[in-house]
């Protein structure tokens, strides 16, 4: 079932809109309620393979749905823990993200200094909308 969702990630990732993509984000959300395990471990697979592409577009679902969903799949008390694993490796995405973005910064400091040198760029952190 995941390889199958994320293949549909896959396809529509370079022909939708911003709107389509939010409705296929809606859509992963809500099918991470579902009551069989296997679909909702599926759904947060999904979920962390969106954080990993479109990370610089999700801030504005951490706190209003990505937050609370992996905190909840975090908290599940299933019996083999896969669903709580996925909640794990979806914040591991965002750290590994944001490592990422912290090292490129940080590549930029170290170039060669320019006479105008340009303005930093501000990143904001999508982790930052998950603050309570």
């Amino acid at each position: 079932m995941f390889v199958t969702l994320l293949c549909v990630l896959w396809l529509v990732s370079w022909h939708l809109t911003c709107i389509c993509h939010r409705g296929l984000r809606t859509v992963i959300c809500e099918t991470t309620q579902h009551p069989d395990e296997d679909v909702k471990i599926a759904a947060l697979q999904c979920l962390v393979e969106v954080m990993h592409e479109y990370y610089k577009f999700m801030g504005d679902y951490m706190a209003a749905a990505l937050f609370g969903i992996t905190m909840d799949a975090m908290g599940s008390e299933s019996d083999e823990d896969k669903v709580a694993l996925q909640g794990i490796e979806f914040w591991s995405t965002v750290c590994d993200k944001e490592l990422d973005l912290g090292a490129n910064e940080d590549g930029v400091r170290l170039q060669a200094p320019r006479r105008n040198p340009p303005k930093p760029s501000v990143q904001r952190s999508v982790s930052v909308g998950a603050r309570c």
